[in-house]
């Protein structure tokens, strides 16, 4: 069977006030911030999701029973919606399965030493994979985000993830089938996204807040072959 993805993304100014939607619980733990910074990110980034669980639905954002696993959000029930959030610089993100373990990431584009944390953290072949590229940046974000939603979808611990979760475009020549479907896109030119997924995915929804509503993008998607380098001793280069 073949999964929906829907991904849903938002500034953090354009929901970081919207305290109406959030859960009192959520409230509390919010006003109990020390940071602003990061009241804001949990702020945008729980009423982003509750607006994205209620769109096209009936019940109301506040009334998801989200409760917490670890520092995680999540739903009971074996038809609840399987989730993941993001947040990254001033944007958050999540995206919402009902037919797949899904995992989210994004992440934007800050000066940073990309060559030294890929030495630090990725596999030896990642890294060679990495320099082979016309691009450096941009494969390193997008590897970055792919391995990040495979550690949330498979609850994979992520600096076991950076070193061995192996992700290569679908067109590269022997390039391993896998369970796990992922994709990336780069938004705003200064944004990637991720997505991984325990199945394959057919379709892929982006939605944008703007406002008091969302909008519909249709960004490219590169897909990648995804798996664990503990299932197999080497990547594909």
């Amino acid at each position: 069977m073949t999964a929906r993805l829907r991904i849903f993304i938002s500034s953090t100014d354009a929901l970081c006030d919207r305290m109406d939607l959030l859960a009192p619980d959520e409230q509390q733990r919010a006003h109990a911030m020390p940071h602003a910074r990061r009241r804001k990110q949990l702020c945008a980034g729980r009423a982003l999701l509750r607006l994205a669980l209620s769109e096209g639905g009936t019940r109301a954002p506040a009334e998801w029973p989200l409760r917490l696993h670890g520092d995680r959000p999540q739903l009971d029930g074996a038809d609840a919606p399987q989730f993941s959030l993001s947040h990254s610089g001033d944007h958050v993100g999540c995206a919402i399965s009902h037919e797949a373990r899904c995992g989210f990431d994004l992440q934007r584009h800050a000066p940073r030493s990309r060559h030294a944390i890929a030495n630090t953290y990725f596999s030896a072949d990642d890294t060679r994979w990495l320099e082979q590229q016309p691009d450096f940046s941009s494969a390193f974000h997008q590897l970055w985000v792919l391995k990040e939603s495979w550690a949330k979808a498979s609850g994979t611990p992520l600096l076991t993830a950076l070193a061995q979760a192996c992700c290569r475009p679908r067109h590269t020549p022997n390039a391993a089938a896998t369970h796990w479907d992922a994709g990336t896109t780069c938004l705003s030119g200064t944004l990637t996204v991720g997505w991984a997924a325990d199945g394959p995915v057919a379709t892929t929804d982006v939605k944008e807040w703007h406002d008091d509503g969302f909008s519909q993008r249709t960004p490219c998607w590169t897909r990648w072959t995804l798996r664990s380098e503990s299932d197999s001793p080497q990547c594909a280069t």
